[in-house]
């Protein structure tokens, strides 16, 4: 995350300007006074960081999947699905790999937010979700269901 800091007030025409990167492990530790919905880049557990899109609507959530209008075509290979798709500010995968390395570090939640055609709208909230490595072919496991979705086990 990016903070811009201005120091004005000298005589004549400067301006001062320089920015301090917060590197952030998730979604949640961002400054929640200057979070907006948006891309923003993550460093899971003090690795390599990577761009995500973070969600404010029901708190500070990591989006890793989103389908709107059917223009990214989401059947796609394995390897597709392990590197990751699309646009994050549209439709997109985030990856299964990125995935793998930040719930293999934390606690997390996992919530998926339908619509349908008619625009009724549920959810399915998950209090433990995680995805396993590549050696398990990136393995989901969620467990402890609430929502108004109704617990298919689909996953």
């Amino acid at each position: 995350m990016r903070r811009e800091y201005s120091e004005c007030g000298m005589k004549g025409d400067i301006s001062v300007s320089f920015h301090l990167e917060q590197k952030v492990q998730d979604c949640s530790d961002l400054d929640q006074k200057h979070y907006r919905s948006g891309v923003y880049k993550i460093y899971p557990a003090g690795g390599a960081g990577f761009k995500v899109y973070c969600e404010d609507g029901w708190g500070r959530w990591m989006v890793f999947q989103r389908r709107q209008d059917g223009k990214v075509d989401f059947y796609r290979g394995l390897e597709e699905c392990v590197n990751g798709f699309g646009d994050l500010k549209t439709e997109f995968w985030l990856s299964n790999d990125k995935l793998y390395k930040l719930t293999s570090k934390g606690h997390y939640e996992l919530r998926v937010n339908l619509e349908d055609f008619t625009a009724d709208k549920a959810y399915a909230k998950y209090s433990t979700f995680y995805i396993d490595d590549k050696s398990t072919k990136y393995r989901l496991t969620v467990n402890g269901y609430s929502g108004t979705a109704g617990n298919t086990d689909i996953f």
